[in-house]
């Protein structure tokens, strides 16, 4: 260990240990951005953060990353015209909250703290953005049962956490391929079309690639895309939320 890397770390314990000479650490920018850039400096103040045998030292040394992330001016702001305040507000929010549950999963060896969290509140944004668009379309456009009940389709099936996107599309799959009931259901003016199989394309679609198509489903079953997507939302989608509740 180099002399500059024993200064560096000397700062960090003299921070966790005393309060005030954390904060006088924290109001100089250049010194953070040296301990964030260097590898074997951030290496150590993450191994502080699972000392094992003192929970509260390992506790102030997780408060101090968070603070010197917050301190750095190094999060990134977005960037563009097109990322809304309300999407990168959401995001960031989801984003710290990620950073604190998964800290443990953080390999100093490969990136910085900062190039680390600005990953992943990358794509909390366009999650957020992809999320609330779509929300927003549903609520524009609800569709009624033939009951003339208006239902919400953000009511009918729930999203997948985005986290743990595949493992719930599997889950998903295997509850639909497993239910007697969607396979007899069937759309009226064509009953070759059952809930089981329907349901399944369009499960193995968001697995594949994230998104489907009701034109392109339709096609395979050479039938109405409209109607396609009336069957599924009034007939399938209210099946398959009961499945997921049991």
């Amino acid at each position: 260990m180099d002399e500059f890397s024993t200064e560096l770390i000397a700062q960090l314990e003299d921070a966790l240990r005393h309060p005030i000479r954390q904060q006088l650490l924290l109001q100089q920018r250049e010194k953070l951005q040296e301990i964030i850039n260097h590898g074997f400096v951030r290496r150590w103040l993450f191994e502080q953060t699972y000392q094992t045998q003192n929970s509260a030292w390992a506790k102030k040394a997780r408060l101090l990353i968070v603070r010197i992330l917050q301190s750095s001016n190094q999060i990134w702001r977005g960037g563009s015209s097109s990322v809304l305040p309300e999407y990168y507000e959401e995001a960031l929010t989801r984003t710290w909250e990620w950073f604190s549950n998964n800290l443990e999963s953080y390999d100093p060896e490969r990136a910085s703290f900062v190039s680390w969290f600005n990953h992943h509140l990358k794509w909390r944004i366009i999650d957020v953005q992809r999320e609330m668009t779509q929300a927003q379309q549903r609520r524009e456009h609800p569709f009624v049962t033939e009951s003339g009940e208006v239902i919400d389709p953000l009511e009918i099936v729930p999203a997948p956490d985005a986290d743990r996107w595949q493992e719930t599309i599997h889950i998903w799959l295997e509850l639909v391929q497993n239910d007697d009931v969607l396979h007899s259901c069937r759309m009226r003016n064509a009953p070759h079309v059952n809930g089981q199989d329907l349901l399944t394309q369009i499960l193995q679609k968001l697995h594949e690639l994230g998104e489907f198509s009701w034109e392109a489903i339709a096609q395979t079953y050479d039938v109405d895309p409209s109607s396609l997507k009336k069957f599924c939302r009034i007939r399938c989608f209210p099946r398959f939320r009961k499945l997921w509740a049991e």
